[in-house]
């Protein structure tokens, strides 16, 4: 218990720092060293821990901690990034060379954070958009129990969105830990675009402060300082546009402009965007609304994180986009945070909204809300849709 719930207050405070909000480092410093980081807690189920022993996990039973430690890693893969913000300030640039290649480090381990995730915690792409029923496993394991519950009225019909009801014969025994992996999957997921898009922008306000600090001094003449310290960073990257998707904005570049040409670590951040983009919409489209509902407002900020994060500025590289259309993708994800905030104010502040300017508000129904919700959801989805076939995207 103890573990737990020293990783519990860990990705709040982490969460915390995504977010922007002192509180996070007064609950919990960043730490430095991984050493000093507990293990996390044991996959098993409470009903193998006795005071004597712990028994083994099920076999092809997925622990509910599975999910948990995945999270934990996710936030886990960066803290040393943190450690070093807390230390010298998140704006300051003190070492660029060795600061951007701590930032791409961070970014390939959150990634890799979840790549030995189990099956039934992987995300994956199926039906189509705005699909109802859902008709496959990972569409919605909760609506799919709820159907068979015996509290639940009228058994085997699905809410239809538009308020039609529709008989669908499965009688697939969907378990708790189905939905309670679902439920933690849209978590993980959600963490994991929140964190990456955090890591990007992380990156890219660094590189500017950098530029800046390059336009208001003289060149250096010293030499830079050795990387022994770090083993791994021991050179930087070549100021060529090895990338394919780059070849055609490095021809087009005039001689004066070939010194600012991106370097290995800025393209993979630019793709890294778009990935987040194709991603953002891989998620909504594969995990059902129902499943992230218990997160409530957590997973509505995650999202709502990435989403804004991800317009561009009008800052030059923050511009490059290697495939996409960056007017494209901001019209996108302006109407994306237009329909996410709709959404927000459905929540549990959102039940008592006034009616109009100056009044004290109304109580709404729970059918009113719940038919709300699930027309924005649903405008959710076709936006995307629209976005993702307009622009060609693939979602693998």
């Amino acid at each position: 218990s103890g573990r737990r719930l020293f990783w519990l207050v860990f990705v709040g405070a982490m969460s915390s720092r995504q977010l922007d909000e002192a509180e996070g480092d007064l609950l919990m410093p960043p730490i430095a060293s991984a050493e000093r980081l507990p293990p996390l807690p044991a996959e098993v189920d409470d009903q193998y821990i006795t005071r004597e022993a712990v028994f083994p996990q099920q076999e092809g039973v997925v622990p509910e901690l599975a999910g948990f430690n995945l999270n934990c890693q996710v936030y886990r893969a960066f803290h040393r990034l943190a450690a070093i913000e807390a230390v010298f300030g998140a704006d300051t640039v003190y070492d660029w060379d060795r600061q951007k290649l701590v930032v791409r480090r961070a970014l390939q381990t959150v990634k890799a954070a979840i790549a030995d995730a189990p099956g039934e915690l992987q995300l994956h792409s199926t039906g189509e958009f705005g699909e109802w029923p859902p008709r496959s496993y990972d569409a919605s394991m909760y609506s799919m129990y709820a159907m068979h519950s015996p509290t639940t009225m009228g058994g085997g019909q699905y809410p239809h969105p538009d308020g039609r009801r529709d008989s669908l014969a499965l009688t697939l025994p969907f378990s708790k830990r189905a939905i309670q992996c679902e439920i933690q999957k849209a978590n993980i997921y959600g963490s994991l675009l929140a964190t990456r898009s955090y890591l990007v922008e992380r990156y890219w306000n660094l590189f500017e402060i950098h530029e800046q600090q390059q336009q208001t001094k003289q060149p250096a003449t010293g030499e830079p300082p050795p990387l022994s310290s770090f083993p791994s960073m021991s050179s930087s990257p070549p100021l060529i546009a090895t990338d394919p998707r780059f070849v055609s904005m490095g021809q087009a570049q005039s001689p004066s402009e070939t010194t600012a040409a991106l370097d290995a670590i800025e393209q993979s951040m630019a793709v890294e965007r778009e990935n987040i983009v194709r991603d953002l919409a891989l998620l909504l489209k594969s995990v059902n609304q129902v499943n992230m509902e218990p997160n409530g407002l957590s997973f509505c900020n995650k999202i709502r994180q990435v989403a804004s994060t991800l317009l561009e500025t009008k800052k030059s590289h923050r511009n490059v986009m290697p495939t996409l259309d960056s007017n494209r993708v901001n019209e996108y994800l302006l109407d994306f945070l237009e329909i996410l905030s709709k959404l927000q104010r459905l929540g549990a502040a959102g039940r008592i909204r006034p009616d109009e300017a100056g009044s004290y508000g109304m109580a709404k129904s729970a059918e009113a809300i719940e038919e709300e919700e699930l027309v924005q959801w649903a405008s959710l989805k076709e936006h995307q849709e629209r976005f993702l076939r307009s622009e060609e995207i693939m979602l693998v």
